[in-house]
């Protein structure tokens, strides 16, 4: 029991100094589109290319490393193509380290990701974690990319239009185009 309660303020230490205090996971609020939007650094389109676990020396703790190649920048704030993101937890081995409130990536999987401030160690947080997430599809009968499950809390344009659209799964581009609107 003593080890247990050692190791969950462990990880609450390290949780806490390693994401931005506003977002922290276990006072975590509902956040809108909207203040996502504006709290955010930057919000990308990315593709998850790889993901690697593997204990952090300086910590002492088992953090995995995703990489994303982006494919739109949608406040054009990092000049960068590629993007690497540090999450506490992950799994090496046996041993599974699960970290409640954090998004998960897989590798080839596209995403829609509100960028929070860098850490202490120069990675950039997830504003308000799994919310500052959205995943990107493909709708089966126009093979465009779609936004999946929608925030319902903003009005969709047509890109380029203006135009009102109510669709269940937005399209990549009127998305974006709407987000672009609320900076």
């Amino acid at each position: 029991m003593k080890a247990i309660s050692i190791t969950l303020i462990y990880l609450i230490l390290v949780s806490f100094i390693l994401n931005s205090t506003d977002s922290f996971a276990l006072r975590e609020i509902q956040r809108t589109t909207s203040d996502l939007v504006k709290e955010s650094n930057d919000i990308i389109v990315a593709k998850c290319i790889s993901t690697e676990t593997r204990i952090d020396e300086k910590y002492n703790f088992v953090f995995t490393y995703i990489t994303f190649e982006i494919e739109d920048n949608v406040k054009d704030l990092i000049g960068e193509e590629k993007l690497v993101l540090r999450m506490a937890g992950g799994t090496i081995g046996d041993v599974v380290v699960d970290v409640t409130g954090l998004p998960k990536f897989k590798p080839d999987s596209e995403y829609i990701i509100f960028l929070g401030d860098k850490n202490v160690d120069g990675y950039y947080t997830i504003q308000s974690f799994t919310q500052g997430v959205l995943k990107v599809g493909v709708d089966e009968l126009t093979k465009t990319k779609v936004v999946l499950g929608s925030p319902r809390d903003i009005t969709v344009y047509k890109n380029k239009t203006s135009r009102v659209i109510s669709d269940k799964n937005v399209i990549l581009d009127d998305f974006i185009y709407s987000l672009k609107k609320l900076r």
